[in-house]
């Protein structure tokens, strides 16, 4: 009976071993295979002038040229320059820094400011004029419109028509709100600054003793796509000047 009894215990110990020898080789087999499949899911590395990247990196080479890396296979791409689409028959091309092609920036020039008054109305020694501002460009070759925010500034004040009478008064840097200051231009096309506001203290002296003026300038903060050129004409250092007598509109 003790001989029988310790047969089945042996019998039950060989069985749990080799139940546990089993699940190890398993669990080994498992790892194994996880091991493998990670290894062999490595993306290689690109290797550029002895630089590495890795998969996906991207690189520029240079402004037209740009590489990425695919598995250890570097692919590149090289931007052309259309005349047609980058516009570069113009006198003077330019090329912003860090881009591939040259441009033609916007080239403007301007021959004469003509300031109108729609409306001029004067309540208890404060002046409001309305005004129309006629911008008259020059074209030329290598002059274009131009697109952007922030385009313009238009300064006024109000001046003696005899200089020595007296000094200028109610002088504002800019006197175009955000949609008149950025009011694109048209190369040909008229263009005018309408319903501009300008208020004031009015002077002690009669309006036909002085006279609204008007400077324009481009923005100091001009926002454009492209480099923007602005001069005047004849000579680029020409204030670009109008004046007209504060009587006009008068009511």
């Amino acid at each position: 009976m003790m001989n029988r009894s310790w047969y089945l215990v042996c019998l039950v110990c060989v069985s749990l071993m080799l139940v546990v020898h089993h699940a190890s080789s398993q669990d080994s087999n498992s790892d194994s295979l996880s091991e493998s499949s990670f290894s062999s899911g490595l993306l290689s590395t690109c290797y550029y002038l002895g630089v590495p990247y890795l998969h996906s990196e991207v690189w520029d080479v240079h402004e037209c040229m740009t590489c990425t890396c695919t598995n250890g296979t570097i692919s590149c791409a090289i931007e052309t320059c259309s005349s047609r689409k980058y516009g570069i028959f113009c006198v003077e091309p330019v090329r912003p820094p860090g881009d591939c092609c040259y441009i033609c920036p916007y080239d403007v020039t301007v021959r004469k400011v003509k300031p109108t008054i729609q409306s001029n109305v004067t309540t208890n020694g404060h002046t409001t004029l309305v005004l129309a501002v006629d911008v008259i460009f020059r074209y030329t070759s290598s002059t274009t419109g131009v697109i952007g925010e922030s385009l313009w500034q238009l300064s006024a004040w109000i001046a003696p028509v005899n200089p020595t009478h007296s000094h200028t008064i109610g002088y504002t840097e800019q006197v175009l709100n955000d949609d008149q200051a950025s009011q694109s231009y048209i190369e040909g096309d008229q263009f005018i600054f309408r319903d501009v506001v300008y208020p004031f203290v009015a002077p002690t002296f009669n309006c036909d003793e002085a006279k609204v003026c008007v400077e324009l300038k481009r923005g100091r903060n001009a926002v454009t796509t492209r480099p923007f050129r602005f001069s005047s004409y004849p000579q680029s250092s020409t204030p670009l000047i109008g004046c007209i007598s504060l009587c006009a509109g008068r009511k």
